[in-house]
């Protein structure tokens, strides 16, 4: 059984590979492999993979991935894993109720991950930990409850993403050159390199819903963008999501190519609390996937130009 470090280093692409965990690292793992000619095989043990992203989208992860022949078990619960006498593996897992097997060359466990705190002797220097004994507990300057100690990244267990690391870093560093600077994460985009790529930002329709926000939504499909069709890549859509009261943008959802990078615009709309109109206004260079997003954005005022 493997981990997300040691599916790198592997020398050889399985002929059959399952993969436990279907969240962001174990289904950019299974694309991954899938393109290399894998029979992937992904045990999830939520209802359905991308737990933390909006229903359509993991509706539309679960239509690519049976595109690429990838083969998707969710509610299922790995009881055991056996190693055969042929030197493959047997994953044994319960779905419905019932008992399942799988046969595979090599098993990933992709079940999360978190930050490595243990032995660097916080308890001796008086640092405090988060609720959840999980992370540093850090303010918004990222400072400790130590005035001259400072914690960014993982370790702080807040976000486990890069660029918000980097972020972090960045305002750390304004603080302790006596700059005052707090780190805002009300726009921090989440980047998935599945194939589509997947990318969002900001609220969901599912956490809106939760928070009690009603929304709009504007929603366009890359099925009718010209740089999508040239590319042979028209899977996937985006969506913008508004406060109905205020009209400013608070949410957004890309599926489809350069998800991930034109996440970048609607970060910086939300950040900024732009409402659609001042995405409307402006004008998006034709030939290029960035006009999803000018397309989107008409939909939510007075409905989409071009549309499939």
């Amino acid at each position: 059984m493997y981990h997300s470090n040691d599916a790198l280093s592997l020398k050889e692409v399985p002929r059959k590979l399952v993969i436990v965990g279907g969240g962001v690292i174990g289904m950019e793992f299974a694309y991954i492999y899938a393109s290399f000619g894998a029979e992937v095989s992904v045990v999830e043990f939520m209802d359905q993979c991308l737990i933390n992203c909006d229903d359509d989208i993991c509706e539309e992860n679960k239509k690519s991935a049976a595109r690429k022949g990838i083969n998707l078990y969710t509610t299922a619960k790995v009881e055991e894993i056996c190693e055969a006498e042929n030197n493959e593996c047997i994953v044994h897992f319960m779905q419905d109720g019932k008992d399942k097997y799988i046969t595979a060359n090599k098993v990933l466990l992709f079940v999360g991950r978190t930050p490595y705190i243990d032995g660097l002797g916080l308890e001796s220097i008086g640092i405090e930990l988060n609720n959840n004994k999980r992370g540093i507990k850090v303010n918004s300057k990222m400072q400790t409850n130590v005035p001259n100690i400072y914690a960014v990244g993982d370790v702080n267990n807040i976000i486990l993403l890069t660029h918000a690391a980097s972020r972090q870093g960045v305002v750390a560093a304004n603080n302790i050159m006596g700059e005052p600077c707090d780190m805002d994460y009300t726009a921090v985009p989440s980047a998935i390199f599945t194939q589509p790529e997947i990318a969002m930002v900001g609220i969901g329709e599912k956490a809106a819903k939760l928070q009690g926000i009603e929304v709009e939504v504007g929603k366009f499909s890359f099925s009718a963008n010209g740089k999508a069709l040239s590319y042979g890549e028209s899977d996937g859509f985006i969506k913008i999501i508004r406060d109905k009261n205020t009209q400013r943008l608070i949410g957004a959802s890309i599926v489809g190519l350069h998800a991930t990078d034109l996440i970048s615009e609607l970060t910086l709309a939300i950040k900024n609390n732009l409402t659609a109109r001042a995405i409307t206004e402006t004008i998006h260079a034709h030939t290029t996937t960035a006009e999803v997003i000018h397309e989107a954005a008409l939909s939510l005022e007075d409905g989409a130009i071009h549309f499939a």
